[in-house]
């Protein structure tokens, strides 16, 4: 059963464009979906938790460069033993060239690693479905190009 204004040429060119679009759009999203999450696992992923590992390590070791060991004071030792701690802390603390080159040490290397993740997100939410999008309303064009001619 077809209404005979739908043998014209014209109406069952734009009838089956209008079903391919249709039928695109329909599965464009979870396509996307699909293929992006199946990217990300394959290639950005490794990278991913490689660099957030890097970084919650670098976390760590810079907490630790950053604590001060404070000796808690103790009222029962004498002035001079207090004094000599003191004069000890301090010499201690005069070695700080080599806590911030150790601290400068660790950042450059997080860096790196927060660069990393910033690609890969960018990447994952714009670069991916951006291009995947491209690619299936290139395969539209095509489908709907075949089906006109």
């Amino acid at each position: 059963w077809i209404p005979r204004f739908a043998m014209r040429p014209i109406l069952k060119a734009f009838a089956l464009k209008f079903f391919a679009v249709t039928f695109m759009v329909r599965f464009a999203l979870p396509i996307l979906i699909v293929s992006s999450n199946f990217l990300f696992n394959q290639f950005l992923q490794p990278e991913q938790q490689e660099s957030t590992d890097a970084l919650q390590v670098a976390t760590e070791e810079i907490k630790v460069l950053a604590e001060d060991e404070q000796p808690i004071p103790d009222e029962d030792r004498g002035f001079m033993e207090r004094f000599g701690d003191m004069v000890d802390q301090s010499l201690a603390n005069l070695n700080i060239r080599e806590r911030l080159d150790a601290l400068k040490e660790k950042t450059a290397g997080a860096t790196k690693h927060v660069v990393n993740l910033i690609v890969i997100f960018l990447l994952e939410t714009i670069i991916l479905p951006i291009g995947l999008l491209w690619l299936l309303l290139q395969a539209l064009k095509g489908v709907t190009s075949r089906v006109i001619e």
